[in-house]
């Protein structure tokens, strides 16, 4: 029992050099640990409540806007009662005159912000829809959100292409798909369809005109 007492005390002083470095997730870390080793290590409420204002603020909204939420560690849909309660439970903690741990302060002042907004029903608000566009930016994709298209096989991209130009009319107006539809018009296929229809009509007007030629010769002979 004494030998994690002396454990817990150490991991509590790594705490406390993390967060003179500002380093609070690491503190936490060694914060839990101590706490876990021996629960009545001394001041070890007022670590914990320190690192975990600090890394809540690491977690904004934006850029420039805070999660006051997060912060005060209290649910969106809580009362003013309730985020009052909350505010002074953490008030206690991180008061400078009594809690002297590196980071303090700031924590306070974030805890005291983060009071004024959420028991400020205009201020609240305007909060409560910024953190709802974030949660809406986050919420991923469905797939039919994404419309993902699939690849299709050789086969079935083969009978898409039209051979005549009445072909890829019908083609087009029996086709559900509206992406398939422009995959119709846009398939290179369809072009040297086309293509190879002009030089099949020139190739027939040579053979024409060689046969008129020949039998012009025959008469004039």
């Amino acid at each position: 029992m004494e030998c994690n007492k002396d454990e817990a005390v150490r991991a509590k002083q790594l705490a406390e050099i993390r967060m003179q470095r500002g380093q609070f997730v690491e503190a936490l870390k060694f914060a839990n640990k101590a706490k876990k080793m021996y629960a009545d290590v001394d001041n070890i409420a007022q670590i914990l409540a320190i690192c975990e204002v600090h890394i809540a603020a690491l977690n904004k909204l934006s850029s420039s806007e805070m999660d006051w939420y997060r912060i005060l560690q209290t649910e969106r849909l809580s009362k003013e009662e309730i985020i009052k309660k909350q505010y002074k439970k953490l008030a206690l903690l991180l008061h400078p005159d009594k809690n002297k741990f590196g980071g303090a302060e700031a924590a306070f002042k974030l805890i005291g912000e983060a009071n004024s907004v959420l028991t400020d029903q205009a201020k609240r608000s305007l909060h409560d829809a910024k953190v709802k566009a974030h949660a809406r930016a986050e919420v991923p994709k469905t797939p039919s959100q994404t419309r993902r298209k699939v690849p299709k096989t050789p086969s079935q991209t083969r009978h898409k292409v039209p051979k005549t130009r009445s072909h890829a009319r019908r083609a087009v107006y029996e086709d559900d798909s509206d992406e398939d539809m422009f995959e119709v018009y846009e398939d290179e296929d369809m072009f040297e369809v086309y293509e190879d229809e002009e030089d099949e009509l020139f190739e027939v007007y040579d053979i024409i005109k060689l046969i008129f030629i020949f039998f012009l010769r025959l008469f004039l002979e």
